[in-house]
């Protein structure tokens, strides 16, 4: 007599009515993104920011900040969040059953615009986020256009290079969200 075993399997599936979505925070504020998976085995779940960037693990009470490529876990607890951790992260559930999956959250973080120290012409990388598209130009007095500025969600777009003839002529920028305004010249 023989006995003989059948062990099924089940790739992950992410139980996205559990799962986070995207979300916005204060900045300094905190955010908790969830993803749950079910699958047979037990999926393991990994957070990888998309961009490859660091994800920050900041402990309680003062301890040092950690800097991580990943982090396992149903939960992504981020504390005393900053603009340079606004982006996309990603939840990968897996548990050696073909294909993994995923899904990717963004993470916005609200908060007042900053002049870059290098010109004052530009905000910091990651507070345009929050902004509906604007474009600006900027003309000669003869007409010809000098130069482009498309500003919108995902960042700022320069057209053509911003050339000023003489030292006399300044140019101007503002930027301002519900949290403030920047005025660089």
């Amino acid at each position: 007599m023989q006995t003989a075993y059948l062990e099924v399997v089940i790739p992950p599936d992410i139980i996205y009515e559990e799962t986070s979505g995207d979300m916005m925070v204060p900045e300094g504020g905190s955010a908790k993104l969830i993803c749950k998976a079910r699958g047979y085995p037990k999926p393991r779940i990994v957070w990888r920011r998309e961009d490859g960037a660091t994800i920050v693990a900041r402990g309680t009470g003062g301890s040092r900040a950690e800097r991580l490529t990943s982090v396992e876990g149903e939960m992504l607890s981020l504390t005393k969040v900053t603009r340079s951790e606004m982006g996309a992260y990603l939840c990968i559930a897996a548990n050696g059953v073909p294909p993994s999956v995923s899904k990717r959250m963004m993470l916005h973080v609200h908060c007042e615009y900053t002049t870059n120290d290098n010109t004052g012409l530009a905000p910091t990388m990651g507070a345009f986020d929050m902004l509906p598209r604007y474009a600006a130009w900027v003309f000669s007095m003869y007409g010809d256009e000098l130069w482009s500025l498309i500003i919108g969600y995902g960042g700022v777009r320069t057209e053509k290079s911003l050339v000023l003839p003489d030292s006399r002529t300044t140019s101007k920028a503002a930027f301002a969200n519900n949290l403030g305004e920047r005025i660089a010249v």
